[in-house]
């Protein structure tokens, strides 16, 4: 059947019912508006009981179903839902506590401050309103999935931004106590006492573990890596920054005695088990998982079978000679020694620069270094220097 009007007259029909559709548009946001203003009044007042919730998610679903009977009905609903979640966020925003209390770091044994309560349960909130709504993407026609797709990211945003600042200083705690690690002496070469975790892993852990029950407990759904959700997502980049960051610093220590290799891969592996306990599935964080595992060999490898090492594929060139590193002398200074920079300082350097600007650091410390120490030197250290040269020249390929 051939359709009564043409593309062009389609369009002009479309556009003749301009005012009904302004005026039927306006109804829906007006519904909508109301409904998130009942539920989301914004300021210091309560927040909303779950049943308040369900309705305000209850009324957006209704108007975005009425609208999807047409793909450019559909579209135009979308875009105005998008208004009434942009309220939404605007609403939430006011109602998030901040200050000091919101970012206490969440150290044992003291449990969530009422700032940090309140932004769990208000991102809990959202995530359901987020959960509820995409629900209906694969339902809605694609003009009118892509209208909402959008607003839908706005609101995981504000969703994440309320308890971002939680999420931080948990993150700088257990940075802190990773750095401590340069406190200690690992140039030992007597395995004979390496029985114990080091104080500071076991501390990291037990964070870990109080952040576990007293925070990431009180989110709605408990984050995990069967259920998508904001709280989700950043305790997955919480446990991958925790495993990386304790690599990155593990590969500056030097000297690096037997014992201090042993020591160390004991450290690495509790701080594995304390992730993969309180955080989250070590096997599903892909990249950083495989990362701490090949650390684990480059330790304990020779370092002329490191080039053509399976693990080097896992390892970012800077990591590797950052450890090459502590197997030369000492008047080989790395990197941050020759810069004057601490390990943390370094650290810093190094969230801000590409992984070639930090290949390019370390062979400029190797060629300074190299008319200091162009006296007698080991096979040991020529060897160590050949394959810190030759990893950042792959790396610079």
């Amino acid at each position: 059947v051939q359709p009564a009007v043409g593309p062009h007259e389609l369009q002009l029909l479309l556009a003749s019912t301009g005012p009904i559709q302004a005026t039927f548009l306006a109804g829906c946001l007006n519904r909508m508006s109301e409904a998130v203003v009942a539920a989301f009044p914004g300021g210091a007042r309560s927040l909303p009981t779950f049943t308040e919730v369900q309705k305000c998610i209850g009324i957006i679903h209704e108007e975005l179903k009425a609208g999807a009977t047409s793909p450019q009905l559909s579209a135009l609903v979308a875009s105005t839902a998008g208004k009434a979640l942009a309220l939404l966020c605007e609403k939430a925003e006011y109602m998030s506590a901040s200050g000091p209390d919101s970012r206490s770091p969440p150290a044992a044994p003291a449990p969530a401050t009422p700032a940090q309560a309140r932004n769990m349960a208000l991102c809990s909130q959202l995530q359901e309103v987020h959960r509820s709504l995409g629900s209906l993407l694969p339902r809605l026609p694609l003009g009118g999935a892509a209208a909402l797709a959008l607003s839908l990211d706005t609101l995981q945003a504000t969703a994440v931004e309320t308890v971002a600042p939680l999420f931080r200083s948990m993150m700088e705690l257990l940075e802190g106590k990773v750095l401590e690690m340069h406190a200690l002496n690992y140039g030992a070469e007597d395995s004979a006492g390496v029985v114990l975790t080091s104080a500071y892993v076991a501390e990291a852990a037990a964070i870990m573990a109080h952040f576990r029950a007293e925070y990431l407990s009180k989110f709605v759904p408990v984050p995990s890596p069967t259920v998508a959700s904001c709280a989700g997502a950043l305790v997955e980049r919480m446990a991958a920054r925790a495993l990386v960051f304790f690599v990155r610093h593990a590969s500056l220590v030097r000297p690096l005695g037997q014992a201090g290799r042993l020591q160390l891969a004991k450290d690495l592996g509790e701080m594995q088990l304390a992730v993969g306990t309180s955080l989250f599935p070590l096997e599903q964080l892909g990249q950083p998982y495989r990362v701490v595992k090949a650390f684990r060999s480059l330790l304990f490898a020779d370092t002329a079978a490191i080039p053509s090492a399976g693990f080097m594929r896992e390892l970012p060139s800077s990591i590797v000679a950052h450890h090459l590193f502590s197997r030369l002398p000492p008047r080989f200074q790395a990197p941050h020694e020759r810069s004057g920079l601490n390990p943390s300082q370094y650290s810093l350097w190094l969230d801000s620069h590409t992984q070639e600007e930090a290949v390019r650091g370390l062979q400029a410390a190797l060629d300074t270094a190299l008319p200091q120490g162009s006296g007698e030197v080991s096979e040991a250290t020529v060897q160590a220097m050949q394959v810190i040269t030759l990893v950042c020249e792959q790396a610079a390929m």
